[in-house]
């Protein structure tokens, strides 16, 4: 059910200063769905926004528009505070057991927008009123405890009990229990909880308010509006969602804000996450599984192939990397899990040791971060970066003439991790792919070889070593003979088809094992091809010319 109470609230001060976000229990993207332009089934009717030429009273600095007397002889302003606090309690007691983050920030915000007239016709913030001082936080707190003092305890004790009784124990992956103090309160709210005040007989706060029936069934009503715990995701610390209100889309931001576990610095994340919608307009538009889908999209997280000569140099302005060929990077340390069908929100996967040492131009950082980025999206996506049958002894043929061909023009000694680029693998996969009618890529020809002399196994590893050895002796002046630096047959093939060859098989099989292991003394100083390669495996950090 969609209504004014179901839309975001307030972020804080330090992401944005002119927005509404997401209140921070409103995580459930299943069962509260953010507004669209074609929402008309709203409980509570939309009211006209207060003229602001009403604002003629000032209170310790801040104006209010609202200050007359009410015919239930309350100020708005004491309505306000009375049923903000009602509904506050009457969450603090939900079964759920919520913890309340009482009197905050940005429940001031709320107060002053609306004393100020800055609120829509469902109550939210339409723009930011003036920021209270501290010493003015102090004076609104006062207020506070001078007008309702035995609803304040009462919603203190309640949230204490259900802080108790929720075990530590419960804190999974990362994520915490979210506190929750987020309430839309429109004019038309004001009216409704004055008119139960007359027909109630209530006088001043109404603290016993379970002597009033309509009052208690008044707050409950918005108070599930506004949240629908039992189908609720938890959110992770330093997770918060927002409206872009820029956008007819309706799309959603979310933000993500924590200390660097090493440093004082924060870090940031900014994403754009689809808008919430019925499974039903799904299996309309062709979706018949409920899929799941990652933001941001894995494969822009990789960091690309290195490229001879250019390294990535750190930017302290955008705190992010750039590198000569204009490419950027910057590193990523949430991965958001939403279903197909629905764009519900699932799963977070957080690892803030990402942003420890960050250097993309490490190699072992490098490795594990983009081992992480690929392992969350074969997990979650069941996509793997690359999947191939295994290599018959046919394939493996042509891929041993190509290797003999290249041999015999470049040398023996220059052979090894790396040594052919990808471009001079294209023609080899075209005759590869004849063989079975495969669609075998460069990039996969290059790690079929690389991975055959890591694994120390099948001819393709034998060439390697004599490599190996060719380059020694020429190191030492060694006068080696032609036949021998630049042969005929580096693997033998005229003997008919090798076999045990288990280093040329599955890409995949071998990758989540050999992503752990350093690239050995075969590593080449070659440049890489500037693709996204993202099999290719990474150099030695010791870097060799040869």
């Amino acid at each position: 059910m969609s209504s004014p109470h179901s839309s975001p609230a307030l972020f804080t001060d330090e992401v944005t200063a002119n927005s509404s976000a997401l209140p921070s229990g409103l995580t459930t993207w299943e069962t509260t769905a953010l507004p669209t332009q074609n929402d008309t089934d709203d409980v509570i009717p939309k009211t006209a926004q207060v003229d602001t030429s009403l604002m003629t009273e000032q209170e310790n600095g801040i104006p209010t528009a609202h200050g007359g007397e009410g015919s239930a002889g309350d100020t708005d302003e004491e309505l306000w505070i009375s049923l903000y606090h009602h509904l506050l309690l009457t969450l603090a007691l939900d079964k759920s057991m919520p913890l309340i983050d009482y009197l905050n920030s940005g429940v001031a915000r709320q107060f002053d927008a609306f004393q100020q007239g800055l609120l829509d016709g469902d109550g939210k913030i339409v723009q930011n009123p003036t920021t209270r001082t501290p010493e003015q936080m102090l004076e609104f707190e006062a207020k506070c405890e001078r007008l309702v003092p035995n609803l304040i305890a009462r919603i203190k004790e309640a949230s204490d009990k259900n802080s108790v009784w929720w075990p530590e124990t419960e804190t999974v992956d990362n994520k915490t229990r979210e506190t929750h103090w987020y309430f839309t309160i429109n004019e038309l709210d004001i009216q409704r909880y004055r008119k139960i005040r007359l027909e109630e007989g209530i006088s001043g706060a109404g603290e016993n308010r379970e002597d009033y029936p309509s009052l208690v069934q008044f707050c409950q009503l918005l108070v599930e509006e506004h949240y629908v715990f039992p189908k609720q995701v938890t959110r992770a610390e330093g997770e918060v969602f927002d409206v872009d209100t820029d956008d007819n889309s309706r799309q959603v931001i979310a933000f993500f804000k924590q200390k660097n576990p090493e440093t004082d610095e924060w870090y940031t994340q900014v994403d754009e996450i689809p808008e919430l919608h019925d499974a039903e307009d799904a299996d309309q538009n062709g979706t018949t599984k409920p899929r799941k889908f990652l933001v941001p999209e894995p494969l822009s997280l990789l960091i690309p192939p290195k490229i001879k000569d250019k390294l990535w140099v750190y930017r302290p302005s955008t705190k992010d990397w750039e590198r000569a060929d204009g490419k950027i990077w910057r590193p990523i340390v949430v991965i958001r899990e939403f279903r197909s069908d629905t764009s519900k929100y699932i799963n977070t996967h957080i690892d803030l040791t990402k942003i420890k040492d960050a250097d993309p131009n490490a190699y072992l950082y490098k490795r594990l971060y983009n081992q992480w980025v690929n392992q969350i999206r074969r997990r979650v996506t069941k996509e793997t970066t690359m999947v191939r049958d295994h290599w018959t002894e046919e394939e493996r043929m042509v891929l041993y003439k190509a290797i003999n061909v290249w041999c015999r023009k470049n040398g023996l000694d220059k052979f090894g991790p790396n040594a052919i680029q990808v471009k001079a693998l294209v023609e080899t996969a075209d005759e590869v792919n004849q063989v079975l009618n495969r669609s075998r890529t460069p990039d996969a020809l290059k790690m079929q070889i690389n991975t055959a002399i890591r694994n120390k196994q099948s001819p393709v590893y034998l060439l390697a070593e004599q490599a190996k050895d060719m380059k020694k002796r020429i190191e030492q002046s060694e006068d080696v003979p032609d036949k021998e630096r630049y042969p005929i047959e580096g693997i033998p093939l005229s003997e008919g088809p090798t076999t045990g060859d288990k280093g040329l098989q599955t890409i995949d099989a071998d990758m989540d094992s050999d992503l752990d292991k350093e690239v050995d003394e075969y590593d080449v100083n070659v440049e890489d091809d500037d693709s996204q390669a993202t099999l290719s495996p990474p150099s030695s950090p010791s870097e060799k010319n040869h």
